[in-house]
């Protein structure tokens, strides 16, 4: 039998053809290509060779080695080649090697399955288009105008990205003459923001779906004219369904944060689910025997909802650094915990409508990647766990009912009733990720 390679196998080697040039250029240890502006307007290009105390040796298109006086420089720029074809194709490549499989392995309707590969490569191919963007975004400081230790600082960090600093083997000794860093001169740079404040949307990743549960409800006859009487409650079993729905989207969270030090902040935020209309049902077939006739009757009662929550949360997180031109790339953790209010909206299969609110106990975990496109503002994307679970209490709601006799569903009558429906539980997802931007004032 001759075997077929399937989408994964493909994709993966599309995966290692477009990995390939990456992997030989890395091999040469090439410095960074800089763009260095004078105080006189004059520029300079070139691949960055060292970093000396008294200026940067650069390597032009050429051949020619250039030295820039450090005095004489205004500003430097770090040139990025844009990697948005290499890493949308290897985001496409991925995104049809993931879903292609799950097709693959599940089976289902072609056509469908098509579809859901089609739209995996697509979103990969989106996001892996996105991240080379950022990835490719210049940066640039300037040195004219700041202290003295700030400079130093900058200085030793544009070392790591010279052909000197990547090449393999301890790092270059600092040599006699060189800015000493600002822990060393005893100069302090300026305090750098410490308020950062954080847009966000969040999307729970749960599997569309149905959590159903079982819970004791009960009904009594509001009309003491007829049998049975109404002080008598006879018991309903109600089958409970919450809908997952991966087209939830939560607003926020909106954050505040403060820097505590360096690598911790004190944070609050605000997150709104917004409302989930359709969120679940509830409903139980209502029975009982009449005296008169002895005959069995039974009707239906229930309810839909509507649910959503707004949560306050404080917490700390944990981060790699403080934001700098050479450090835009900024990794966190974090965890929160604070009130939540939760609300529902019955909609009762008479007509009325009741509004539920709980306030109950919600926290989150929460890992996140910033990329500062400048040191004041940042674009991100992060993945967590949030736990909250609403107990909503029992209600009741009156309706004329009309139960029809089982076995002869021609035969009706007609009699006012009151339903309790049971309290119930509301989960919302746990898993979520989201895209965010961060603003440091």
């Amino acid at each position: 039998m001759r075997f077929k390679p399937g989408l994964p196998v493909i994709a993966a080697l599309i995966v290692s053809f477009l990995l390939q040039p990456a992997v030989l250029s890395a091999k040469t240890k090439r410095g960074a290509a800089l763009l260095v502006t004078l105080l006189d307007g004059r520029q300079y290009r070139g691949e960055l060779i060292t970093v000396k105390p008294e200026g940067l040796l650069l390597l032009s298109a050429e051949g020619n080695e250039q030295t820039v006086d450090r005095p004489e420089i205004k500003s430097v720029r770090i040139v990025r080649r844009s990697r948005a074809g290499l890493f949308a194709g290897i985001g496409g490549a991925a995104g049809l090697a993931g879903m292609g499989g799950l097709v693959l392995s599940g089976g289902g309707d072609v056509d469908y399955g098509t579809e859901k590969v089609l739209a995996g490569a697509g979103v990969g191919a989106l996001a892996g288009f996105l991240a080379g963007m950022i990835m490719g975004v210049d940066s640039e400081f300037t040195l004219a105008g700041q202290p003295e230790a700030v400079v130093a600082d900058y200085w030793r960090k544009l070392g790591a990205h010279s052909r000197e600093g990547r090449l393999p083997g301890p790092a270059p000794e600092t040599k006699a003459g060189a800015p000493r860093p600002a822990a060393e001169s005893g100069a302090r740079p300026p305090r750098a923001p410490r308020f950062k404040i954080g847009l966000s949307v969040s999307i729970p990743v749960s599997p569309h779906g149905y959590h159903t549960s079982i819970a004791e409800g009960s009904f009594r006859f509001t009309d003491i004219s007829v049998v049975p009487p109404d002080d008598i409650s006879i018991p309903v079993s109600f089958s409970q369904q919450q809908v997952k729905s991966p087209r939830d989207v939560f607003f926020g969270p909106v954050s505040l944060a403060y820097e505590l030090t360096e690598k911790m902040s004190a944070e609050v935020e605000l997150v709104l689910s917004g409302k989930t209309r359709s969120a679940g049902s509830t409903y139980g077939e209502m029975a009982f025997t009449s005296f008169p006739d002895g005959l069995r009757y039974h009707a239906y009662a229930g309810a839909n909802y509507d649910t959503g929550f707004t949560s306050l949360l404080v917490g700390l997180s944990f981060r790699t650094g403080s934001p700098t031109a050479l450090n835009r790339h900024i990794f966190e953790v974090g965890a929160a915990a604070g009130p939540a209010l939760g609300t529902m909206k019955l909609l009762t299969w008479d007509g009325d409508s009741q509004d539920l609110r709980k306030i109950a106990l919600s926290g989150r975990i929460q890992a996140a990647y910033d990329f500062h496109i400048l040191p004041s503002f940042s674009i991100g994307a992060f993945v967590g766990y949030r736990h909250l679970r609403v107990g909503f209490p029992s209600s009741t709601y009156s309706a004329d009912v009309e139960f029809r006799e089982v076995g002869n569903e021609s035969n009706a009558l007609t009699r006012p009733v009151e339903v309790t429906l049971p309290g119930q539980t509301v989960k919302w997802p746990g898993p979520f990720f989201g895209f965010r931007l961060g603003f440091r004032i």
